[in-house]
């Protein structure tokens, strides 16, 4: 991996200020508690939100995201708790890269990536939204793969992959570029982790034309 535009990160002694622990919430949604190990997951009893340490390339801590651990109907259901340092990163590269060989997966969602290491996918990281930043295609451009599969949420629409698509080219990547045809029956604002390995197995990415 290649250290770009380096910005020093937070210490580590930020994250206790946290909870230790794994949740039920994540559990119930296909992450086991020792993917949340893995992945540091804790949470915040200030704010009752589930914690997510965000580390760039090389593993330094560059932020700390919440997902709420209640309902509401006004508040987000992610938000930065610390917010970033420097440019923007890929979720889980410092984890899932020794795994990536040929072709890499791009997600939205953080959760998304614990989804696929729980049941053995772990060529997936996350944007953090359904865009890819120029950061985050100059990272998947120096990972030399031969394809990029993009599994955005199963609402995303053709303009965003297509715009994804443009800067990944834009940043370089001449490899294959597909995307994920989500099935009529896939439930809507799914990622194609959500409903389990076997469903993951069978989704279908179709190559996007030039």
């Amino acid at each position: 991996m290649t250290v770009t535009d380096y910005v020093e990160p937070y210490d580590e002694s930020v994250l206790n200020s946290y909870v230790n622990c794994g949740n039920v919430r994540f559990f119930n949604d296909g992450i086991g508690y020792k993917t949340q190990r893995v992945f540091e997951v804790g949470y915040d009893e200030e704010t009752d939100m589930i914690t997510i340490p965000i580390r760039n390339n090389v593993g330094d801590l560059v932020a700390v995201k919440g997902r709420r651990n209640f309902e509401s109907d006004t508040m987000p259901k992610y938000t930065h708790l610390l917010p970033r340092k420097g440019p923007s990163v890929l979720y889980g590269l410092h984890i899932n890269y020794p795994e990536i060989t040929d072709t890499v997966t791009l997600v939205e969602a953080e959760k998304a990536v614990m989804q696929g290491y729980e049941f053995g996918a772990r060529d997936l990281l996350a944007c953090g939204t359904c865009a890819i930043t120029e950061e985050q295609a100059r990272l998947v451009t120096e990972l030399r793969v031969k394809c990029v599969r993009l599994g955005f949420d199963s609402d995303v629409d053709d303009d965003h992959y297509r715009r994804a698509e443009l800067q990944l080219r834009g940043e370089g990547f001449e490899g294959e570029i597909q995307r994920w045809k989500p099935s009529c029956d896939t439930p809507s604002k799914s990622a194609p982790t959500d409903i389990g390995k076997e469903f993951y197995n069978k989704c279908q990415f179709c190559t996007m034309s030039p």
